[in-house]
């Protein structure tokens, strides 16, 4: 298991978003249409603002889950 440490939610949150961006890129190369689960609450808005605004991903083709 990799452990990263972030000094601010700001960091963490674009971190997260990053990786999450990425994996959904990926899947949407194989599959027409992709299911993610997210969590709510708080401490997922920096994540979630930094997300919505990735480029390349066609939201159209993603069904949420939060």
């Amino acid at each position: 298991m990799k452990i990263e440490i972030f000094d601010t939610t700001e960091s963490l949150g674009k971190k997260a978003a990053t990786d999450a961006a990425q994996k959904i890129r990926k899947t949407l190369e194989t599959k027409q249409e992709v299911n993610i689960i997210l969590a709510t609450g708080a401490s997922q808005f920096q994540t979630l603002q930094y997300l919505i605004s990735a480029p390349d991903i066609d939201w159209s083709r993603i069904n949420m889950f939060h």
